[in-house]
């Protein structure tokens, strides 16, 4: 199991009033586009939690830009 803390929107991650956990198995495809809507919510003070559990597909290899 991997689990990657891809980005978060706080400035000090001590503050952080919640995290996102999303749990992610051969998403790869629709992987960015959920980050991307989290992010473009408006909300604050949150991390985002990504857990790839073995994936086969490029799920691992999704990044934020």
């Amino acid at each position: 199991m991997t689990t990657q803390i891809i980005g978060f929107s706080g400035r000090d991650e001590t503050f952080m009033l919640f995290s996102v956990i999303i749990p992610a198995y051969n998403c790869g495809n629709t992987l960015k586009k959920t980050v991307e809507s989290i992010i473009a919510s408006g909300l604050n003070d949150y991390e985002i939690i990504i857990v790839n559990d073995g994936s086969t597909d490029d799920t691992s290899l999704v990044r934020n830009s």
